[in-house]
C-alpha cells in the first residue's frame, strides 16, 4: 500500500508537469503574438498570461492537496500495515563541516599543514610562474582559515590544482564582491568544498536536489564550480552557464538557513531557480516555489534534475521514475542496477529515494550515488555525509534516478 501512495504522489507530480508544459506553451504563443503584432497583441498576451496563472495555480493546489492527502494516509495506516521500512543506511564518513565548529579538526589541520610545508614547496616549484603566483594569491586570501589552507595544500600535493582551477580561485581571491559577502570566507568555503565535496550540505533547507547537483559539479568540474561562485558573488550577481543561460543570485540568498556556507548560500537557491524552468519562482526565504506567488511546492522533480545537470555540465541526462520502473520486475531491476553500477568518479548518478523514518513515512530525498561494490551502493547524502546500503534494500526506497545518457 505504501508503494501505491508513492505512485499517487508521482502521478500527481507528473500531472503538475503536464500543467506546466501547457502553461509554458500558452505563454510562449502569447509572446510570439506580441512580437508579431506589437501593441495590439498585448491584450491577447495578457489574457493568455491570466489563464496561464489560473491553470498553474489550480495545478499547484491540486498537487499540494494530493501530496498532503497521501502523507496523511500513510500516517493513518501505520508502518506495519504499509510494510514500509525506514531508510536505514550505514554512515561511512562524516567530513569536516566547512562552516562548523573547528574544535579538534582545527588542531589536526594545523599539524597536517605544518608537516606538509616541505612537500608544498617542492610541488610549487613544478608549477609555472603564473600558477605559483595564483597559488600564493589564494593562500594569502585564506591564511586565517587553517582548515581551508590545509585543504589547498592537500589538493596541490595530490595534483588536483590544474591551471584553470588555480586561475579561477585566484580570480575569486582578487575580485570585487557584492555588499554583504565576505570574500575571504567565501573563498575558504569554496576551497574546502572542492577539496572534499562530501562536506557540502543543505542544512535546514529543503534543497536536497540543488545540493546534490552542487556536489556533482564540485566533484566533476571544480574549476566551473569556483567560476559560478565568483560570478554569483559579483556586484552584478550574474554568471553564464554551459547552456548559455544566465544564473542569477537570489535577492534573499542570505536568508536564515541553518548554517550553510557562503558558497552554498549562493549556489543552492540559484540552482533551485534554474531547475524551475520558465514559470515557477523559487523563494529561498520560504524554501518553496510558486507561480505568481500562488502555490507552495517544495523540492525538485526528476526531469528538473536532468535539465539542471544538462544546463550546468553540457552532458546529456535521462530520468527514470518508479511508476514506470517497478523493482518487482527482474528485467527492470537489472536496468536500474546496470545504471548504478556504472557510477564512478566523473559519472555519479543522482537518485531520489523515499527517506522514510518513524516520524515521516513519505519523505522524497535526493542522494548522489558514487559507486557500487560488493552488492552495496555508496552515495553522498547532501546532509554532509557519506553512506552505503545493500543494493536490494536501496532499490526498495527508489523513486527516481537520473543517469547520463
Amino acid at each position: 500500500m505504501g508503494f501505491d501512495i508513492m505512485r499517487a504522489i508521482t502521478s500527481g507530480l507528473d500531472s503538475a508537469k503536464r500543467v506546466v508544459n501547457k502553461a509554458e506553451d500558452a505563454l510562449e504563443k502569447a509572446g510570439e503574438e506580441v512580437l508579431e503584432a506589437g501593441e495590439g497583441a498585448l491584450h491577447m498576451a495578457g489574457d493568455a498570461f491570466s489563464k496561464t496563472g489560473e491553470l498553474v495555480s489550480s495545478g499547484a493546489k491540486s498537487l499540494g492537496d494530493l501530496v498532503s492527502e497521501a502523507k496523511n494516509k500513510l500516517l493513518e495506516e501505520g508502518k506495519e500495515l504499509l510494510r514500509l521500512d525506514p531508510f536505514e543506511s550505514e554512515i561511512t564518513r562524516i567530513p569536516f563541516d566547512a562552516n562548523g565548529d573547528p574544535g579538534e579538526a582545527l588542531v589536526e589541520a594545523g599539524k597536517l599543514l605544518e608537516s606538509g610545508r616541505p612537500h608544498e614547496e617542492a610541488a610549487l616549484k613544478k608549477l609555472s610562474p603564473k600558477a605559483q603566483a595564483n597559488f600564493k594569491s589564494v593562500a594569502d586570501g585564506i591564511s586565517n582559515d587553517t582548515r581551508a589552507r590545509q585543504s589547498l595544500q592537500q589538493m596541490l600535493l595530490e595534483g588536483r590544482l590544474g591551471e584553470t582551477l588555480l586561475q579561477n580561485l585566484a580570480g575569486v581571491a582578487g575580485q570585487t564582491v557584492a555588499k554583504g559577502i565576505d570574500r575571504n570566507s567565501m573563498l575558504a568555503d569554496a576551497v574546502q568544498e572542492i577539496a572534499d565535496p562530501s562536506c557540502i550540505a543543505q542544512q535546514a533547507q529543503n534543497t536536497c536536489g540543488g545540493t546534490t547537483a552542487q556536489i556533482l559539479l564540485a566533484r566533476q568540474d571544480p574549476a566551473e564550480y569556483v567560476r559560478l561562485v565568483g560570478g554569483l558573488a559579483s556586484p552584478e550577481g550574474k554568471v553564464k552557464i554551459r547552456n548559455g543561460d544566465t544564473l542569477e543570485r537570489k535577492p534573499d540568498w542570505d536568508a536564515a538557513d541553518g548554517g550553510r556556507t557562503v558558497s552554498s548560500q549562493l549556489l543552492q537557491p540559484a540552482f533551485m531557480e534554474q531547475s524551475n524552468g520558465k514559470l515557477f519562482t523559487y523563494d529561498n526565504t520560504k524554501d518553496s516555489r510558486s507561480f505568481a506567488g500562488v502555490g507552495n511546492i517544495p523540492g525538485m522533480l526528476s526531469n528538473e534534475m536532468a535539465n539542471l545537470l544538462e544546463d550546468l555540465t553540457g552532458k546529456r541526462y535521462s530520468h527514470f521514475e518508479r511508476i514506470s520502473l517497478d523493482m518487482a520486475d527482474p528485467l527492470k531491476f537489472e536496468l536500474f542496477k546496470s545504471k548504478l553500477t556504472k557510477a564512478s568518479p566523473g559519472h555519479e548518478v543522482p537518485v531520489m529515494v523515499n527517506y522514510a523514518s518513524e516520524q515521516n513515512l513519505a519523505n522524497p530525498h535526493w542522494l548522489l550515488v558514487t559507486g557500487v561494490k560488493d552488492g552495496a551502493v555508496s552515495y553522498v547524502n547532501p546532509w554532509g555525509q557519506e553512506e552505503r546500503m545493500p543494493m536490494k534494500e536501496f532499490s526498495k526506497h527508489l523513486i527516481a534516478y537520473v543517469p547520463e545518457r
